[in-house]
């Protein structure tokens, strides 16, 4: 039977593109889901991520990496959303839907804000910036999909311009 759990965590992250201006458009990595928004994550508590149903593994695929020293305990997942599924069914009877960018709210002047954040005016999220993420977690029969759905900035780390996207 299949289940989906929303998770709620946060952390630090770097490598942020998850904008419909900004996001990862390698086609090499990319092609059947026409680029992807994504980031790496830092979890500030990685074992309670886990056990509210972060999965540690998906098929033979670790998820939890190791990553950046600095941030937290160094491990991170990355979290993505599909800029196109190609799965999903459409309103004309086919398979195929373009998704949304995930949400993403300004809440570093007020820690409980509803103003979204603009990425022509607030800027990138730079690396090291403090995040609040909301992941829908999939579990079905023969595949376990996480997705992207929401990200709350809470502290911005102004981006550089030697931080690579």
């Amino acid at each position: 039977m299949a289940t989906t759990k929303r998770l709620i965590a946060e952390g630090t992250v770097e490598w942020v593109k998850i904008f419909p201006d900004h996001n990862d458009d390698n086609m090499q990595y990319h092609e059947n889901t026409k680029g992807q928004y994504n980031m790496i994550f830092y979890p500030d508590n990685l074992e309670k991520f886990i056990a509210d149903g972060y999965p540690e593994q998906k098929g033979a695929f670790k998820t939890i990496k190791d990553g950046n020293p600095q941030f937290g305990s160094g491990k991170c997942v990355k979290l993505k959303r599909p800029v196109y599924n190609p799965n999903l069914p459409n309103e004309e009877g086919g398979k195929g839907v373009y998704m949304s960018a995930p949400v993403v709210l300004n809440r570093t002047e007020d820690p409980a804000g509803s103003e979204e954040w603009s990425y022509s005016e607030d800027g990138p999220i730079g690396n090291g910036s403090r995040v609040k993420v909301q992941v829908s977690v999939y579990y079905g029969d023969r595949a376990t999909i996480d997705t992207l759905d929401k990200v709350a900035v809470l502290e911005l780390e102004e981006y550089e311009a030697g931080d690579t996207f």
